[in-house]
This record gives structure tokens, C-alpha cells and sequence, in this order.
């Protein structure tokens, strides 16, 4: 398309319309704005912050109770070096686990903080 024709029917809009800023302005001539009548609801980016965080806090959460079964089958392997072994194995596993939801929950909580 015709760039000169793009900026004649941009500004015709403009001037027609009274749209600066991405508002309608009250023209006599232009056509009023619709107010919303529906409660405003969350935002898409604040919807996905709270379910990703939410998830984080589970993992975190079961990451926690398995160190702590973990511990207690840690203490109760009475010297059996093989359940000594699973069980320290487990909860060196669970602490990365929980080390990595927690960078996520702040990653997450940075970015869209930053998005917001």
C-alpha cells in the first residue's frame, strides 16, 4: 500500500476519531467510548504469575516433606550402608530440587514484575 495513503487514512482516524494515546477523547463529532459494565478482572500476566508461583510452592513443598522422610529413613538405616546411601542420595536430590523452584519462583516473580 501507497505510503501516503497510510498517513492520510492514519490521520483522517486521528482527527476523526479524536484517538491520541490510545483513548478516544470527547469530540462532538466523535463516537463515545463504552464504559465496561463487567467487574475488571485479573490480568492475563498477573493470572499466570499467581499459577506459576502457586506450583512452585507445591514442588517446594513436597520437595520439604521428602527431605524430611528422607532424614528419618537416614536415621532409622541402623548402619545399613546401602539405605544410608539411598537415603542421603534422596535428600541431596530434593535439596537441588527445592534449590531449583526456588530460583524459578524468583525468576518468575522478577519478570513479571518487571512485565506488570
Amino acid at each position: 500500500m501507497n505510503p501516503i495513503l497510510i498517513h492520510y487514512y492514519v490521520t483522517t482516524a486521528i482527527q476523526r476519531f479524536g484517538v491520541t494515546g490510545g483513548e478516544l477523547q470527547s469530540k462532538p463529532d466523535a463516537i463515545p467510548a463504552i464504559a465496561n459494565p463487567l467487574p475488571r478482572a485479573p490480568t492475563t500476566i498477573k493470572t499466570m504469575q499467581v499459577v506459576l508461583l502457586t506450583f512452585f510452592g507445591l514442588a517446594g513443598g513436597t520437595a520439604l516433606v521428602i527431605i524430611v522422610l528422607s532424614g528419618f529413613r537416614l536415621v532409622t538405616s541402623n548402619g545399613d550402608p546401602e539405605a544410608f546411601a539411598k537415603a542421603r542420595n534422596t535428600i541431596f536430590y530434593a535439596v537441588i530440587g527445592l534449590v531449583v523452584c526456588l530460583a524459578a519462583a524468583a525468576i518468575v516473580a522478577f519478570v513479571m514484575n518487571r512485565i506488570v
